[in-house]
């Protein structure tokens, strides 16, 4: 599981929010007071919850987020965030597998308010789950793409730019982020200068990985 730093102190006074997502072969969360985010969560799945349904994911992140932040969430009630509406009736199911049962008396211990959330306006979520599933294909599929985090900081691009968000002083740099040592734009990774850089342009190029396009197409994969 890869945490983020807290980004704003708890009020345990206010009413906290949870939103999450999954995607493909990672979850993600954001724990939220009045819209101000407090600590993200995400988490790359196993090969054996790779497999589980869309159902199971959503359900899985959903168990995942309040176990992970249950110290915050226990004591009093809070808003969930999903666009998983099968959660409205899991308490009006009569017969449940093993797995879900579990879920369901998990959850049981929480008292929540449920609000339904698209996934594409659960944004922060989403994003979160969305880098760490690019992070892993790119694992398996590019070869020395696990050295890429040693060469940010002497980037002519963005050596810069990694050192200020590494040390907490990105203000001009807010779109930035760093995931598992990778600097990301949003949910866009950055390349640094390096060959690992020039073998993606040429694959893509060559069609290799997506199809043979042109000098713009390229740049909008690799941009993508």
């Amino acid at each position: 599981m890869t945490k983020a730093p807290v980004l704003r102190l708890p009020d345990f006074s206010k009413v906290f929010e949870v939103s999450c997502d999954a995607f493909g072969v990672s979850i993600g969360g954001v724990l939220s007071q009045e819209n101000h985010h407090i600590a993200f969560f995400s988490e790359k799945l196993n090969e054996a919850k790779q497999k589980y349904s869309t159902y199971d994911k959503e359900f899985y992140v959903v168990v995942q987020a309040l176990r992970y932040w249950q110290h915050y969430l226990l004591p009093q009630e809070f808003v969930l965030f999903s666009d998983h509406e099968a959660l409205r009736y899991l308490n009006s199911q009569k017969k449940l597998n093993s797995r879900h049962a579990k879920w369901v008396e998990f959850l049981q211990k929480y008292t929540f308010v449920l609000k339904l959330k698209a996934g594409i306006k659960n944004k922060v979520a989403d994003a979160l789950s969305r880098r760490v599933s690019l992070l892993f294909t790119m694992s398996v599929e590019v070869l020395g793409f696990d050295k890429l985090t040693e060469s940010y900081k002497d980037c002519p691009d963005f050596g810069v730019i990694y050192a200020a968000v590494k040390e907490g002083q990105s203000r001009e740099f807010t779109d930035f982020l760093i995931q598992d040592g990778y600097l990301f734009r949003d949910c866009r990774l950055c390349f640094p200068r390096t060959s690992v850089r020039d073998f993606l342009v040429w694959e893509l190029h060559a069609g290799r990985l997506v199809g043979h396009f042109g000098r713009n197409k390229t740049i909008e994969a690799v941009e993508t």
